[in-house]
């Protein structure tokens, strides 16, 4: 890589497989790059790696005030992440019916039809390991509460 006037920048000895998108962010002081994760650089190394679990990232697009980008998934999937913590801050994705549902970074349903809600199940991971599935109301009341059905 080089720098707007030419010279050359250190190489990134961190970077060890081919990513599949890049995006610089606005000022030209951090980049993203992604394939099977997400990769967070300042100039001269890597800052953060985000494990993903969408697929292949097709996209990257940072926003204007530079703290968070948008990701794009092979599987439908949009997700806005922070880009100093690495914290999902929503995720969208696309449901058999065509529709879209939005969730925020905690799971609660954001945006999306009453159709899509009917769609919708929650797998939510105990403090003991166990799994339980949860319909929207049961997860809301959960989410409230923080008292598990």
């Amino acid at each position: 890589m080089w720098r707007a006037d030419g010279t050359a920048l250190p190489p990134l000895t961190e970077a060890t497989s081919s990513e599949s998108s890049l995006a610089w962010n606005h000022d030209s002081t951090r980049f993203a790059s992604g394939r099977t994760g997400i990769r967070i650089w300042n100039l001269n190394s890597l800052e953060r790696t985000i494990p993903t679990r969408d697929g292949l990232v097709r996209g990257l697009s940072w926003s204007p005030d530079k703290q968070t980008f948008l990701a794009a998934f092979q599987y439908s999937t949009i997700v806005q992440f922070n880009a100093d913590t690495g914290e999902q801050e929503w995720v969208s994705v696309a449901l058999a019916s065509g529709e879209a549902a939005t969730f925020s970074g905690a799971g609660e349903l954001l945006h999306g039809t009453a159709t899509a809600e009917d769609q919708l199940v929650y797998i939510v991971e105990t403090n003991d390991d166990r799994q339980l599935t949860l319909s929207p109301a049961q997860f809301r009341e959960f989410v409230k509460s923080g008292e598990l059905p």
